[in-house]
């Protein structure tokens, strides 16, 4: 199987940016990059930030600013987060050389054992598996695994065979590769193109016409709505804007106020008591001016934003030129606020 699979990614591989080379920092930026977050995204973030910190040296030495900066709109900003504190151990700790173990790098905050196994095996060659999303769903269809593969025995049953298969193969870092590819683009969550896959010889679920059964779960995430305001303050042709705090979900982000409105109390009045109680600062109107949805985690939001005016406001607090808040890193909700009183106007 492991050479079929090296044959037909050698031959289908797609050109990725992070597959020209074999440097562990670059390898690690793109699979940071890429958890949770799909490859076509990935690809103009991963080349901005290669051309911004070209290797660990520039990251370590950045500010945090600048990283959220150009992390921004790419979301789970833990991620960037930890890729600056990682940078900052291995050139301070371990003097600039990057791990060559699993055990090693998974000593690095934001590196779990997926990516302590892709950075070990593609850039330094090492005997180690990988198992996410992708991985999971090829494997449990291949073997026809009746574990539910989010149970334990699940997980232990599928990284006991990844690590099985990729002690076997002859190139450790083009195996596992070829493992996410086939799931990227043949074995897909629906409609698997089997007839193109060239392990279906051997793969169980597509002997028994199958396929779309495999993998077996048991947790269903329940998504949960959520409501919350954010409030656009001006005051002389300029807007409040707030940094989160590091233990904040957007921790070192900048957001406009906003609160989750969950007391029952009507939305303007709510708003207006958080911004005099939080901010100190009385508005007597708020005007609706937009409602976006996003959603996080297990989490379906609905975003709605007033605006108010006030002449006077605390010291201390930031307020911006709508022309200037490109300047600071916003989440992505925040970004189209921005965006939105950019384009429209006050």
């Amino acid at each position: 199987m492991q050479s079929l699979l090296l044959k037909w990614f050698k031959q289908n591989k797609r050109p990725l940016p992070w597959r020209k080379t074999k440097d562990p920092y670059k390898i690690w930026v793109s699979e940071i990059m890429l958890q949770q977050t799909q490859v076509n995204t990935v690809i103009p973030y991963y080349e901005r930030w290669i051309k911004t910190f070209p290797n660990v040296n520039k990251l370590s030495s950045a500010p945090l600013t600048q990283v959220l900066k150009s992390w921004e709109g790419l979301g789970y900003y833990r991620r960037a987060k930890n890729l600056h504190r990682a940078a900052k151990t291995i050139v301070k700790r371990l003097k600039g050389k990057f791990p060559d173990s699993l055990k090693e790098w998974l000593r690095l905050p934001g590196v779990g054992s997926y990516t302590a196994g892709a950075i070990a095996s593609i850039a330094f060659e090492k005997s180690e598996p990988i198992l996410d999303g992708n991985v999971a769903r090829v494997l449990s269809r291949i073997f026809a695994i009746k574990e539910p593969i989010d149970k334990t025995d699940g997980k232990k049953k599928l990284w006991g065979i990844a690590r099985t298969l990729v002690k076997e193969s002859v190139s450790k870092g083009d195996f596992n590769q070829s493992l996410m590819e086939l799931g990227a683009l043949i074995c897909l969550p629906e409609n698997p193109k089997c007839l193109s896959c060239p392990v279906n010889r051997v793969c169980k679920a597509h002997r028994l016409k199958r396929e779309t059964e495999f993998p077996i779960k048991m947790r269903k995430v329940k998504m949960e709505k959520l409501k919350t305001v954010a409030a656009l303050i001006w005051k002389n042709g300029k807007v409040l804007i707030e940094k989160q705090p590091a233990e904040a979900r957007w921790g070192g982000l900048w957001t406009f106020p906003q609160w989750i409105h969950s007391n029952g109390q009507p939305e303007r009045n709510f708003l207006k008591n958080r911004v005099r109680k939080k901010l100190g600062i009385k508005i007597d109107e708020w005007r609706p001016r937009a409602e976006f949805r996003h959603g996080f985690t297990k989490y379906h939001v609905r975003l709605r934003v007033y605006e108010g005016r006030t002449s006077v406001g605390q010291k201390g607090r930031t307020w911006v030129k709508p022309e200037n808040l490109s300047r600071f890193p916003l989440p992505s909700p925040h970004q189209k606020i921005a965006k939105l009183i950019q384009n429209h106007g006050k």
